[in-house]
């Protein structure tokens, strides 16, 4: 029932016009029973009653009216819900640190949020249908104990064994959702490497039968036994729903008439019971959508404890624009990675070094050697396991690190793209048409409308877009990991030549994750890393010529 608790949890004068909606449909429909079992047994020859004619149209136009109400003020609650829940997971992943983020997984995140939000919004007309017809079952139940106590007592008991067996049945219907939705989670994740490895996939034929026939095959394979198993559960409790029902009509039908004051009576609680017949459908669909609805909430809930536990609110404090440097340190910084058991697997550290403004790093070593984690360590992306970051002396903490972050600007080697320069809507489309003119991709790609023409570039050339962007932000400290190495051998050496000399000059200073060591001499400092350790070059083995880290 959290489902019902969360949409209904918080007194609001939408919720209770929902829950007025819904007693005054309940109402209307229970109203209409009546109604036609009081004219039911009329003569054939006798006149229209138009007094209850009347009634009957009135009861049915509150029983419409409250249902398309409450349909309406249950969608309007169920996509407030919603939309709550998807920007506080939206905050919370802005609050969760790097190593939050890769741990849970953006395949996880993307899919919960997807699948889990669409079962929301799907739930709450259907359970709101099953409300509506549970109130009025109630309503045409006391109508029974008014016609007859000792016919609404077999009913109630016999009712009552009904919904006993039926929760005894669906005992493990829960566990049989989860499991099914959590093979479903594996599948989507294995599917993913079929979309994102696409052209690898079509360029080797064992690669593409082993996960389509293989891995996709059989996960599919055993999510469609699970979701198969769910059903069943789920199916079983609806069969013994029915059968019971239909002991409960052959008793009223065969058994209860003897025993009641007479055949009139009798009817009209077969009539009742009949009804209570035809709803059943509508609320045995909606229990088991009742029960998807909450394992969605509880999923959801997992995933916002999961990106919480990696969370610092104080980082995301406005931070004050346009913060300057003397002197960065990294003093003994070390960050581990670990498996799943929290076994270290790979240490990066301990490592030193010092940036001052003007300068150019060039930081080399062997592919695996730490290189990126180092740029990780200096931007404050994983914070460090031990030591620390100094910033013009100070501590680097949660309570300055969204400051601290304002120096950089950065190129991953796993860099996102995005179509609009988010955040810097004050920078012209001429002078981001110029950079990109003075970038070589004038041809490829336009600035306008707030948004670049296209993304579909090479390699090379997203890189060149993305150092765009990070020019465009104009901060002290710019970080290129790996930048050179899709570019062409002109652009290359145009880099080094003009474009590094000219942030140089403008006062910027660069980071940059190379296996050249020092190109055209262009380096204030060289630092050669080699398994997770900054060393002496003199002592480092030469690092490969190509690759990426």
């Amino acid at each position: 029932m959290r489902f019902l608790r969360v949409l209904f949890g918080r007194r609001s004068r939408s919720r209770d016009g929902l829950v007025l909606a819904i007693v005054l449909s309940a109402v209307g429909t229970a109203a209409i029973t009546v109604i036609v079992n009081s004219v039911a047994d009329r003569p054939i020859n006798s006149e229209i009653d138009f007094a209850k004619l009347v009634m009957f149209v009135l009861a049915t136009a509150l029983s419409v009216g409250g249902q398309s109400q409450t349909l309406d003020m249950s969608s309007a609650l169920a996509e407030r819900l919603l939309q709550s829940l998807r920007l506080r997971i939206a905050e919370r992943v802005r609050h969760a640190d790097l190593a939050t983020i890769e741990r849970v997984g953006i395949a996880r995140i993307y899919t919960t949020l997807a699948r889990d939000t669409a079962v929301l919004s799907e739930a709450s007309a259907l359970v709101m249908h099953g409300a509506i017809t549970s109130i009025a079952m109630v309503l045409t139940g006391l109508y029974v104990a008014w016609l007859s106590p000792f016919a609404f007592a077999v009913v109630a008991i016999l009712f009552a064994a009904t919904v006993y067996f039926y929760r005894v049945s669906q005992r493990n219907s829960r566990a049989a959702l989860l499991a099914a939705g959590d093979a479903e989670t594996d599948y989507l994740g294995r599917f993913r490497h079929l979309l994102d490895g696409f052209k690898e996939v079509k360029m080797h034929q064992r690669r593409a039968d082993d996960l389509q026939q293989v891995h996709l095959a059989m996960q599919s394979a055993l999510t469609q036994d699970l979701k198969r198993a769910a059903s069943r559960r789920i199916n079983y409790g609806l069969s013994i729903s029915h059968l019971s029902f239909s002991l409960l009509l052959a008793t009223v039908v065969f058994a209860l008439p003897q025993h009641l004051e007479s055949r009139e009576t009798a009817v009209k609680v077969t009539y009742v019971v009949i009804f209570l017949l035809s709803t059943l459908n509508v609320v045995m669909r909606a229990l088991p959508m009742l029960i998807k609805a909450n394992l969605a909430l509880d999923s959801l809930d997992r995933l916002e404890a999961d990106l919480a536990a990696g969370g610092h609110g104080p980082e995301l404090l406005a931070a004050s624009p346009g913060s300057e440097f003397d002197l960065i340190e990294l003093n003994q910084v070390v960050h581990s990675y670990r498996d799943g058991d929290g076994r270290s697997q790979f240490t990066v550290g301990p490592c030193s070094l010092t940036i001052r403004p003007g300068e150019v790093v060039v930081l080399v070593g062997a592919n695996g050697s730490g290189k990126s984690t180092i740029l990780r360590l200096l931007t404050w992306l994983y914070e460090p396991h031990s030591g620390v970051v100094l910033w013009n002396r100070r501590l680097v903490d949660h309570a300055n690190v969204a400051d601290y972050r304002t120096l950089f600007s950065a190129v991953f080697s796993e860099f996102h793209l995005f179509d609009r320069l988010y955040g810097l809507a004050e920078v012209g489309e001429e002078r981001v048409n110029a950079l990109l003119a003075d970038l070589g991709l004038a041809d490829r790609v336009k600035f306008a409308a707030g948004q670049f023409s296209t993304l579909e570039l090479s390699s090379g050339q997203r890189k060149r877009l993305a150092l765009a962007v990070a020019l465009l932000e104009d901060r002290p400290i710019l970080l290129l990991d790996e930048f050179t190495a899709d570019q062409d051998p002109a652009f290359r050496e145009r880099f080094y030549t003009r474009i590094l000399p000219d942030l140089r000059a403008a006062g910027k200073t660069v980071v940059l994750v190379s296996h050249d060591p020092n190109p055209y001499g262009v380096a204030d400092q060289v630092l050669t890393m080699r398994d997770g350790r900054i060393v002496d070059p003199q002592t480092a083995p030469e690092p490969p010529c190509h690759g990426s880290e």
